[in-house]
């Protein structure tokens, strides 16, 4: 099975139609997105569903299989709640455009909302995003844990903006980084993961040729970073609290 993934696009329809360009002549089973998709923290609730639309659009023409989980619990919190606001079919005006982005997700084609407490079966595997419900065969995405789950198969998430590997657990990046809070604009990477029954092989593509390769000497146990090229320390180095191996 052969998997695209990334996680952090922030919104950014060009970054993504870049992604498109560069994987042409590719053939992937699926595509895993670890949220942050949109930008929809940044937006008016009447913008998040042209905003959405104009995303999900470009998706769609990946024709891929593809899965993704919101952002949680920050950049798309609003949009989680306006989503569980349209399911439960409120009349209010959040309900309204909440009944319109359900609409706009039961309508895709290809793509489908990871839910937490209903996992999807990929062939054989599992795909979920509850730590709580993983076994060797399970495929467990979610946007921000920073605990190892070593029962998966595969972990993945996002959040961070920088990239990891250590043990089962993948650190997608960022494919688009933004300005927020004073931070430099850049372009990402993406993830090929290559699964093959109870293992895995996963490179990631630097897409801006923005990231350098970093294994600390201080923290060998936190695996290999990608970090920002201008980043001078680890993301460990720079705050003792981005450790990930202290949640085993």
């Amino acid at each position: 099975m052969k998997i695209l993934a990334f996680s952090d696009l922030h919104g950014n329809i060009e970054v993504l139609k870049l992604l498109k360009k560069r994987i042409e002549g590719e053939s992937f089973d699926y595509m895993l997105i670890a949220g942050d998709l949109t930008n929809a923290y940044s937006l008016e609730n009447e913008e998040i569903l042209q905003h959405m639309e104009e995303i999900f659009s470009v998706l769609e023409s990946f024709e891929i299989p593809y899965y993704f989980v919101w952002g949680l619990p920050f950049r798309e919190l609003k949009l989680e709640l306006l989503f569980m606001e349209g399911l439960r079919r409120k009349d209010s005006k959040e309900g309204v455009i909440g009944k319109e982005i359900v609409r706009l997700i039961s309508s895709l084609k290809f793509g489908r909302l990871l839910r937490m407490d209903k996992p999807i079966k990929l062939g054989e595997y599992w795909l979920t995003s509850s730590p709580k419900i993983v076994s060797e065969n399970t495929i467990l995405m979610i946007h921000t844990y920073r605990k190892l789950v070593p029962e998966a198969l595969l972990h993945l998430e996002g959040h961070v903006h920088y990239g990891q590997r250590v043990f089962n657990y993948l650190n997608l990046g960022f494919l688009y980084k933004d300005d927020l809070h004073g931070s430099k604009p850049l372009i990402g990477c993406y993830w090929i993961i290559d699964l093959k029954g109870s293992h895995f092989d996963a490179t990631l593509v630097d897409l801006g040729g923005n990231l350098k390769r970093l294994q600390c000497p201080r923290h060998p146990d936190e695996g290999t970073f990608y970090i920002p090229y201008f980043w001078r320390k680890c993301p460990v180095c720079d705050d003792p609290d981005n450790a990930l191996i202290k949640g085993l």
